[in-house]
């Protein structure tokens, strides 16, 4: 099955096990695809970035509340 990977970087979730700081790192700040059988399993990504994007989910959230009044 074909499917799309989502980030700049990628890399094994073995490699992953074994050094995950090193593996986000080489990621630059970036978000990073942890593959099993070369697919997607799940991705990991930096703390500002994951803050960020909880920051623009609550924004959403607070601008289809003003639409909804």
């Amino acid at each position: 099955m074909l499917q799309t990977i989502l980030s700049r970087s990628s890399v094994s979730i073995t490699e992953f096990r074994r050094k995950p700081v090193e593996c986000m790192k080489a990621g630059k700040g970036e978000p990073v695809a942890i593959l099993s059988n070369n697919e997607p399993v799940f991705y990991c990504i930096p703390a500002k970035e994951y803050g960020e994007l909880l920051q623009e989910l609550e924004d959403a959230k607070n601008k289809l509340k003003l639409v909804d009044n």
